[in-house]
């Protein structure tokens, strides 16, 4: 990993960077409504490798009443279970992301 263009060596270094930027981290940190800004959209498989941390920061987004969409579908973390995905993600970037 690098970090400012030098590559982390330090374990502890790595650990507090990621730390400090997990997804769960920066729920606790942030404002709801700097938050609520995004449009946040989750979609995973229940065998994804993603599968807990995924969940658990849609639990910390309910928490703090964020609005957010959430799926969990059957698959895995591959291209089979995007593909299937990718019409319905299209669609809400489609209807989320508009010039104003």
């Amino acid at each position: 990993m690098e970090n400012n263009g030098t590559a982390v060596k330090d374990p502890a270094a790595l650990e507090a960077y990621y730390n400090r930027h997990q997804a769960l981290r920066q729920i606790e940190l942030n404002a709801a409504e700097t938050i609520k800004s995004v449009k946040w959209f989750f979609d995973c498989g229940d065998d994804d490798f993603l599968y807990e941390g995924n969940s658990l920061v849609h639990i910390a987004l309910k928490k703090k009443e964020i609005p957010h969409e959430f799926r969990i579908r059957d698959g895995a973390h591959n291209w089979t279970y995007w593909r299937e995905s990718l019409p319905e993600v299209l669609r809400f970037v489609s209807d989320t992301f508009r010039q104003k």
